[in-house]
């Protein structure tokens, strides 16, 4: 679904009478969308990195200097 569109049926139906699953989804595709125009990590983007993060620092003995991380 394009943003266009999307922004029509977000118009059209208040996030409040949706229900609480579909009223989560929408709004994290909203937060995704606005990340990607500022250039900034997804919602999933930041989930991995924080992800990333704790495994490092639960094996400080492992070097990750010449890592390639995405």
């Amino acid at each position: 679904m394009h943003a266009r569109s999307r922004r029509t049926v977000l118009s059209l139906v208040s996030k409040a009478d949706l229900d609480p699953q579909t009223r989560s989804t929408v709004e994290k595709m909203m937060f995704d969308q606005r990340q990607k125009q500022m250039g900034l990590p997804t919602s999933d983007e930041l989930q991995k990195q924080d992800i990333l993060k704790k495994f490092m620092s639960q094996h400080p003995e492992m070097d990750f200097s010449n890592a390639k991380i995405n």
